[in-house]
């Protein structure tokens, strides 16, 4: 906008249309809004006697540059407009005419305008206005039964423990659309020198995580932290499917396999009924289980907690979750610690082979993995001498979601094409009929093979995982002879996403805070002090 050399410096007061016109002016001003030079003043001396404004109009990017407005010497840029045969010059505003911008035509439209630009960029100009910050969070006692199942297990300081409920969007591009509900759990630091808010994942996926900060209290250099668990959408207390389907739709057991080809069909036929049944019950919500939600869910948890930044140890499929996090809130990160990271392509396929590589070179595939240093016994396997129950009790809580493990694997792999033969594989290289239930343990070498096959039937092919290598400060942790997640993805996380690979020379899954290479990763949670390369836990 210019002055108007040729209208004296007075002027009739202004009608009430154009103080409205003046005050959607000033409302767009106070947004940074830049109006088109017409837009901001129809009726030239509404403005008289302000100070001089730049005029300043909005550009085609396919324009040449020689068209768009530029400084020259620090004076103000003046609108160009284009006159026949395509040459520009600049123009003064016509101070003699009291004609109407051709886009505005009447004032009211001019102040409808100006209050729906004011209000769109109000709305839309970044992430936290889009998604108001969630309300402080309010600690309660944690419910007897979680506490109990702690005190079951362990630890003098399960009394610290508090417990919390936040609601967050179900999709995160529907802010104002259904919500669902997250239950979270703090410890908060028993050292006076508080380092920071730790969030922790013990994977699955599909585990309750609340619980895990009251264990990690046992690990010498995590007393600092503000430990957070955070149960994740479709897990523990959180809003979690309904459907039982899934869970139902257990494989058979070693002495029911006589016929692993057929059996293997019959398998993965219930497993694609038990998908479609569950999908039609609880769809939104299942839909909705992948990492970026719950990274997202993360992210409003930190909010909640009123902290810039926060650091992250995830395990197993927790790796994953950490990832999608580092990846797309990398300025809400101090560091990161992921033990025995998962697979972080797409392709059922290539995660089985290297599955299968790994289960190769393992002599009993039924059986826990042996440490690196210690071969295996040549008198059968060793959990022959600590047999399980073959019904083990039930646990006092619900602990995994079977429907949110599929739902949070299948949203993010590729189709199976041929699950009954993938599935019929799993059932030859286990030979299960050799060994009875009571003399497995949780984590044989072969557990992870069936994993894609889950996915038969699923109505949604896979988004993949957020991951990109953001160089905020990473420690990667792979066990040499683990099975479940072979070694392999470790090295294969780092060249995705960078950071820092540590190799403990073990097969324990997702053990590094648990033995005494914890300090390792203490210590770079804490400084982000360099771990060696390897480390070999004492026995």
């Amino acid at each position: 906008m210019f002055r108007c050399r040729s209208r004296p410096p007075t002027s009739p007061p202004p009608s009430r249309q154009d103080r409205n016109s003046l005050a959607a002016i000033r409302l767009a001003d106070d947004a940074g809004i830049a109006l088109d030079a017409d837009a901001r003043s129809p009726e030239p001396h509404l403005l008289w006697p302000s100070r001089p404004m730049t005029a300043t109009r909005r550009t085609d990017p396919r324009e040449p540059n020689h068209h768009r407005p530029r400084h020259h010497r620090g004076r103000p840029l003046r609108r160009r407009r284009a006159v026949p045969g395509g040459d520009t010059h600049s123009r003064r505003p016509d101070c003699s005419s009291d004609r109407r911008s051709p886009m505005i035509g009447t004032r009211p439209m001019l102040v409808a305008l100006a209050l729906a630009t004011v209000a769109t960029a109000a709305g839309c100009s970044n992430t936290s206005t889009a998604h108001p910050q969630p309300e402080p969070i309010s600690w309660q006692r944690c419910e007897s039964a979680l506490t109990d199942a702690i005190t079951a297990i362990r630890t003098d300081r399960v009394s610290a423990l508090r417990c919390a409920h936040l609601s967050v969007p179900l999709h995160y591009d529907i802010p104002d659309g259904p919500t669902v509900d997250i239950a979270i759990s703090r410890m908060p630091a028993s050292s006076k020198h508080k380092r920071g808010t730790l969030l922790v994942n013990p994977g699955g996926p599909g585990l309750e995580a609340r619980t895990l900060p009251v264990m990690l209290t046992e690990v010498a250099g995590l007393a600092d932290w503000d430990i957070i668990g955070v149960d994740l959408r479709g897990t523990g207390a959180s809003t979690h499917p309904t459907c039982t389907a899934i869970s139902d739709a257990a494989p058979p057991t070693s002495g029911q396999i006589t016929q692993p080809d057929s059996e293997a069909r019959a398998f993965v036929d219930t497993i694609t009924r038990a998908n479609r049944d569950c999908t039609e019950t609880d769809g939104p919500l299942l839909s909705s289980l992948t990492p970026r939600n719950a990274a997202h869910d993360l992210d409003r948890v930190r909010a909640a907690l009123g902290v810039d930044r926060v650091s992250y140890y995830g395990a197993s499929w927790g790796t994953e979750l950490g990832v999608a996090y580092r990846t797309l809130f990398p300025h809400r990160l101090d560091t990161m610690v992921l033990d025995s990271p998962m697979y972080l392509g797409t392709s059922p396929d290539q995660q089985n082979r290297d599955l299968a590589q790994a289960i190769g070179r393992h002599p009993h595939p039924e059986e826990a993995p042996p440490p690196a240093d210690e071969p295996p016994a040549d008198d059968g396997p060793a959990a022959e001498t600590t047999p399980q129950p073959d019904t083990p009790p039930a646990p006092p809580l619900n602990l995994f979601t079977p429907a949110a493990r599929t739902a949070y694997t299948c949203n993010v792999l590729d189709p199976e094409p041929d699950a009954h033969a993938q599935w019929a594989a799993h059932v030859a290289i286990t030979s299960e009929a050799r060994l009875p239930v009571s003399t497995r343990l949780p984590h044989p070498a072969n557990s992870e093979i069936p994993g894609a096959s889950a996915c038969s039937g699923w109505p949604t092919p896979g988004q993949g995982i957020d991951a990109t290598d953001t160089r905020r400060p990473l420690l990667i942790v792979g066990h040499r002879s683990e099975t479940t997640t072979p070694h392999v993805w470790a090295t294969q996380a780092v060249g995705r996403v960078g950071g820092r690979l540590l190799t403990i020379e073990d097969g324990a899954h997702g053990s590094g805070l648990g033995g005494s290479c914890a300090d390792y990763l203490t210590a770079f949670l804490a400084d982000q002090t360099p771990p060696p390369t390897t480390c070999t836990p004492e026995r």
